[in-house]
């Protein structure tokens, strides 16, 4: 009993002597941390101010440094003399087009509207849609904003790149078809495509686009140029393109696949964008492309038409998505060229840029035929 007594006061001492150690060596610890936070705090404290003028300093020395590194990149793709001629074209203001919305009027028979009878106007050949440009003579950038139509309380028109109404005609829309716009925000080739749906019941148009904010701007759009009793069966969905194989196979009889890209003449407008490009931006949204195309051709019938576009200069992501295509795709397709009245024509497609097309680009699209 008297062992077993001190057996335990001796396992108590050790107990206590052992809690009093880990006591102070986290107190230690504990003060170590607040020490260090101590003198982080106390270093940014001591930061002096100069340090912003030379953040931005640094950052505007950067912006610089990626002007001169686009104008390499891009004058070693076109050459020396075009790219002279391109670059200050793709500064200038964006031109754009008009399209009447033809369910603006109860007929579907649209007129010019009254805001737009003093301009100077020429009708562009297209097919089928009725288009219209300022006259060069007079500047060419300068329409009204669209306006209700008094009967129908649909805007009258909408204004885009007249590329991007050439990459719908490319499309070929007959009424009653089952056509998918991948992504389609903020909207206009969505138009463009409806103009050529109605006339006949059983037509299918799946708008998607899967970022929210922009797919709020592509609802707003159809809810203020298409009538809400409707012969097509319109759909706005949020998938991300490349899951639309999932969705199940050979669905469509058009597919455009207007692809995210670089987009060089909006991010030339903003610095904050510009300043983020580098070379390899090309070829990381490339990858994408590629995949948004692939289930393109997964999801439209034997027969079917895709349109792949983009509004980029880069090559990596205009002919090189399509022969990548032609070189890895498992589904067979082939090319279908043809001459558009805006434009040039490329390897595999089609591409207007603004030092040759009036102001309006860049805009690229290729034709293909599932096979």
């Amino acid at each position: 009993m008297y062992q077993s007594l001190i057996s335990r006061r001796y396992t108590l001492g050790i107990g206590r002597v052992y809690n009093a150690l880990t006591c102070r060596a986290q107190t230690e610890r504990s003060f170590s941390q607040n020490a260090w936070l101590s003198k982080q705090k106390a270093k940014q404290a001591e930061e002096p101010v100069a340090t912003e003028r030379h953040r931005k300093s640094k950052a505007q020395k950067t912006l610089d440094e990626v002007e001169k590194e686009y104008s390499e990149f891009y004058e070693s793709i076109y050459g020396t003399a075009r790219w002279t001629q391109l670059h200050p074209s793709l500064k200038s203001p964006q031109r754009y087009s008009c399209l009447l919305n033809k369910y603006s009027s109860p007929e579907e028979n649209p007129s010019i509207p009254d805001s737009m009878q003093e301009l100077k106007l020429e009708k562009l050949p297209f097919k089928s849609l009725e288009c219209f440009q300022v006259s060069e003579d007079i500047g060419g950038y300068s329409f009204p904003r669209p306006e209700k139509n008094e009967t129908t309380g649909l805007l009258t028109h909408y204004l885009l790149d007249a590329g991007s109404v050439l990459a719908t005609e490319a499309l070929d829309i007959q009424p009653g078809e089952h056509v998918l716009d991948m992504c389609a925000s903020p909207g206009g080739k969505s138009l463009c495509i409806l103009q050529r749906m109605s006339g006949v019941i059983g037509g299918h148009l799946t708008s998607n686009e899967p970022s929210p904010t922009r797919r709020k701007t592509l609802s707003r759009v159809m809810a203020e140029y298409i009538p809400k009793e409707f012969n097509v069966d319109l759909r706005i969905t949020g998938e991300e393109g490349w899951k639309f194989l999932f969705f199940g196979l050979d669905r469509y009889d058009k597919v455009l696949v207007d692809a995210p890209c670089s987009s060089d003449r909006h991010i030339l407008h903003d610095s904050s964008e510009f300043k983020l490009w580098t070379p390899s931006r090309s070829k990381n949204l490339a990858k994408r492309q590629f995949a948004l195309l692939q289930s393109a051709l997964k999801v439209v019938r034997p027969g079917g038409t895709i349109v792949y576009s983009t509004c980029a200069l880069s090559e990596l992501e205009n002919d090189g998505v399509i022969e990548r295509a032609l070189n890895k795709s498992k589904v067979p397709f082939e090319i279908v060229q043809e001459n558009w009245p805006l434009g040039e024509k490329t390897k595999h497609g089609w591409i207007c840029l603004p030092d040759a097309a009036h102001g309006y680009g860049p805009l690229y699209f290729a034709k293909l035929k599932k096979l």
